[in-house]
């Protein structure tokens, strides 16, 4: 049973415009956000498949974007999936805290020591895997329930940047660094997994292609 994901960033905010760190702050997409994502959708950039499963972080950036790229498709919230949480570094930018000693000893770990008052990595990691194997159960459970034969299951889930990136680290084919599993905005990739393999504990989400609006 060959089920076919497609992982997609959310559209821009505010804050992305100003390079800030986006974790928990609840904004929406900004106008250029909005009409980047319309035009996402004209071009069909991402699938319009009847029977897909549309899945979205609870945040409200994720959920606008999920409504533009799939209208009208119900929507099933994926709990656990929200961006890391950024601490003391949050909605705050480069040039407000490149002075801070907290910040150039989070750069000089290369990203790796955790984020003072927030989520270590590979605590968000870990959350994040454990959310996305949630969401592979309910896709599995919901498709055969509706009776559809297997070969036929496929599901979107648009999400952060660094939920993708998390995922595509622990499982994703080829192998890339985590940093190196970043997308745009409207971004992201088509992976395809075996569900009995998965289930087997054989877990792999394979690259079929990329998407970099």
């Amino acid at each position: 049973m060959k089920i076919s994901f497609y992982l997609i960033r959310h559209g821009k905010t505010a804050g992305n415009l100003d390079g800030r760190y986006v974790g928990r702050t609840d904004e929406g997409l900004c106008d250029r956000g909005k009409h980047d994502l319309e035009n996402i959708r004209d071009e069909g950039l991402w699938p319009r498949d009847p029977g897909l499963l549309l899945f979205s972080s609870p945040m409200r950036r994720c959920r606008e974007s999920a409504r533009i790229l799939f209208p009208g498709k119900p929507l099933l919230l994926a709990e656990g999936m929200q961006e890391c949480d950024f601490g003391q570094f949050e909605y705050k930018n480069y040039q407000e805290m490149h002075s801070w000693p907290a910040y150039q000893r989070w750069i000089d770990s290369g990203g790796k020591s955790g984020f003072p008052g927030g989520e270590s990595l590979e605590a968000f990691k870990s959350r994040i895997r454990s959310s996305f194997e949630d969401l592979i159960r309910t896709v599995i459970e919901e498709k055969e329930a509706d009776g559809i034969k297997p070969g036929a299951l496929s599901a979107a889930l648009v999400c952060h940047g660094g939920s993708i990136m998390a995922l595509m680290d622990a499982w994703g084919l080829p192998r890339r660094t985590y940093f190196d599993w970043q997308y745009p905005a409207g971004g992201g990739c088509l992976v395809e997994l075996d569900a009995g393999d998965w289930q087997r504990g054989r877990k792999i989400l394979r690259l079929v292609r990329e998407e970099r609006p």
